[in-house]
């Protein structure tokens, strides 16, 4: 360890509160041995400036208060100091009248602070000095013989009177053994059979409504794929199953025609889907949708020698495909494909020609934002 100038105060501190302490205590027996002496053995490296044996004795002596280390000692009191580096260690051991180390103690420090080794060495001389003597004394206490206490004589002029002995006890008449405690009743339960049933109420379900408005973009109603917009709303009638109504209006744009006119192709339908989801309620949650679907489809002509308009009702069935996922809050958006079959395809006709005949085959594509609102639920049981 790093000596400081705290550790030095506090190992003087316990060495003198020992002393003190031994001043007290020994000196009941302190003629009875002899007093306790060290036979130093100290060594130092070559090129380390240390103080000689004799200051180190006379350290140690000071720190006792009497001339504790000398040459006549029966026991050792042992400083090895070696160096490392910029740093000296001490190795502090005392070893009792048979050789046996007692206590071993590393100290450390700088190079240039050998005094400072020196002087924790006397201080440990010290504070061991005044244990070893605390347990001889207490050795010595415990070998002395004690002396048996003997009671006093009794005087012979007063006789010994001892007191008359008791009456005897009235016999009691055996008490009455206690009541046995009743019998538990088993109680056998009825078969399964038999026993009553409990209904138990089922988990009303958590339902919630919403709608959304989105851009979409469909073919088969004219040339190419055609833009539009859908609106529409949503009942969640349970976390698997919802039902859906949606408007779509398509724009099929303008047409040139090769007499020099145009034609333009507008649409609107109303459709309804029943949506059924394979898995639970989750963030990223995919619908199964069939659908059918009611519209009019509306040709107007422009630019031509005979301008006309046509109008037609639409009737599709198809399905689906629904992907949703919440954005924040209430807050949802949804992915939808749909296919749907018309078995009725309507004709554009122009001055008695045919200009163009839709597609049997129509195909959808929309992306939605919309925004979902709980439904409140009603009680299990009405009260």
């Amino acid at each position: 360890m790093q000596i400081s100038w705290a550790s030095i105060v506090t190992v003087r501190l316990t060495a003198w509160l020992c002393v003190c302490l031994g001043l007290v205590c020994v000196p009941l027996d302190a003629g009875a041995a002899a007093p306790l002496a060290f036979t130093l053995d100290y060594r130092v490296p070559d090129g380390v400036v240390c103080p000689d044996a004799a200051a180190v004795a006379a350290v140690a002596n000071r720190e006792v208060g009497r001339p504790v280390v000398n040459a006549g000692g029966k026991r050792t009191a042992s400083l090895v100091i070696s160096k490392s580096g910029d740093e000296l260690t001490a190795r502090v051991a005392f070893t009792d009248t048979l050789g046996a180390e007692q206590a071993v103690r590393l100290v450390s420090a700088t190079a240039d602070r050998c005094r400072d080794l020196v002087r924790v060495f006397g201080l440990l001389v010290a504070l061991h000095l005044q244990v070893v003597e605390n347990e001889e004394t207490s050795a010595i206490a415990a070998a002395a013989p004690t002396k048996p206490k003997v009671p006093p004589p009794v005087p012979r002029d007063k006789p010994n009177k001892m007191p008359p002995p008791p009456p005897p006890e009235p016999e009691l008449a055996p008490p009455e053994p206690a009541p046995e405690p009743p019998k538990p009743v088993e109680i056998i339960p009825p078969p399964p059979s038999q026993a009553p049933s409990v209904k138990q109420e089922p988990t009303p379900p958590v339902r919630a409504v919403a709608c959304w408005l989105g851009p979409i973009v469909r073919s088969g109603i004219a040339l190419g794929p055609n833009p539009g917009v859908r609106f529409g709303g949503g009942w969640y009638w349970k976390p698997s199953l919802r039902f859906n109504a949606e408007l779509d209006g398509v724009w099929g744009g303008r047409t040139q025609v090769v007499s020099g006119g145009a034609y333009e192709v507008g649409a609107g339908a109303l459709a309804l889907s029943a949506c059924w989801s394979p898995g639970a309620a989750s963030a990223l949650q995919g619908w199964l949708c069939p659908a059918l679907s009611a519209g009019l489809v509306r040709v107007a002509g422009k630019g031509l020698d005979v301008s006309r308009s046509d109008m037609t009702l639409i009737a599709t069935a198809g399905v689906d495909g629904r992907l949703s996922f919440p954005l924040v809050g209430s807050w949802i958006a949804e992915f939808v494909v749909s296919a749907a079959f018309n078995p009725r395809p309507h004709a554009v006709y122009i001055d008695n020609s045919n200009a163009w005949i839709s597609q049997p085959f129509w195909f959808a594509g929309a992306v939605v934002v919309g925004y979902r609102w709980k439904a409140r639920q009603r009680s299990a049981q009405r009260r």
